[in-house]
């Protein structure tokens, strides 16, 4: 049994009735930033949605939007 103080919200399947139910709740959510690699650097672009990895004592994860893409020759 999923415990009420762990979670937010509980939502049992049985609301689901109708699709348009199902579509407004999946837009509670965000979609999943991509992470990217060293090599994929180049693939950048304005506006992309990305996972960005911050280290200082742990790593830590943010999801993130490009604002501006650099080109260092």
């Amino acid at each position: 049994m999923l415990s009420s103080t762990r979670f937010r919200s509980l939502f049992k399947a049985c609301v689901f009735v109708r699709f348009t139910k199902i579509k407004h709740f999946l837009h509670r959510f965000c979609p999943v930033s991509k992470p990217v690699e060293d090599y994929e650097c180049s693939r950048l672009v304005q506006g992309m949605f990305v996972c960005a990895n911050y280290r200082k004592d742990e790593a830590m994860y943010f999801d993130a939007v490009v604002d501006v893409v650099c080109i260092y020759l």
